[in-house]
């Protein structure tokens, strides 16, 4: 029905490890995300005002029991295109960075991938870690909301490496495949030392 919507949940999770599935409906219960949130991301994607359809929301129980969830927005609701996430990055960019501030979507782009949004950089690096040893330095990977990194050090001097090289995801492999740690003997799940990264998952 809201098909930006959808998108913008695939994209916090894919590039910010944001998990937003509960807030299609309602304000997700057990994360820090409300309709709002989600609803202001699509409208960036749709470049306008997104109306809450009727089916994007949790009904009214029929027999007056009140509802196990919170319902913020009702349908109807117009909700404008916003960044709901200032603690991630700053809306304020570097000039030159958007070629039109009109256009919300470039927008978007350009906050998720500006110098300045840490997490972008963390999230991409913790995958190709996870792809390379088998196990992520967070985990789960596309869910950052209660996780902690096991070696958090690491995870931000790989995520400074991936910006200051331009974002090489090729820079960041050889990185990994040179370590110690990935040219050591593959291991079983069993054995798996989380987090001593004694060696990579072994594989089919």
């Amino acid at each position: 029905d809201v098909a930006m919507a959808a998108k913008a949940h695939i994209i916090g999770t894919a590039f910010l490890a944001l998990e937003m599935k509960c807030a299609r409906c309602h304000d997700a219960p057990y994360h820090p995300f409300t309709q709002q949130d989600l609803f202001g991301l699509a409208a960036m994607l749709e470049k306008k005002p997104i109306t809450l359809p009727e089916t994007s929301s949790v009904p009214d129980d029929p027999n007056g029991r009140e509802r196990l969830v919170t319902v913020s927005l009702e349908p109807g609701a117009a909700v404008d295109p916003h960044w709901p996430f200032a603690e991630i990055a700053a809306e304020d960019l570097p000039e030159g960075l958007i070629r039109d501030p009109g256009n919300s979507r470039e927008r978007l782009a350009a906050l998720i991938t500006s110098p300045r949004n840490d997490r972008f950089a963390r999230v991409i690096v913790n995958r190709l870690w996870k792809r390379y040893m088998g196990t992520g330095l967070v985990e789960p990977v596309d869910d950052w909301s209660d996780a902690e990194p096991s070696h958090a050090s690491l995870l931000d001097w790989l995520g400074r490496e991936l910006v200051t090289h331009d974002y090489n995801l090729k820079h960041v492999a050889r990185l990994i495949l040179e370590s110690r740690a990935y040219q050591s003997a593959s291991i079983g799940e069993s054995d798996q030392g989380r987090p001593l990264f004694a060696g990579p998952l072994r594989r089919r």
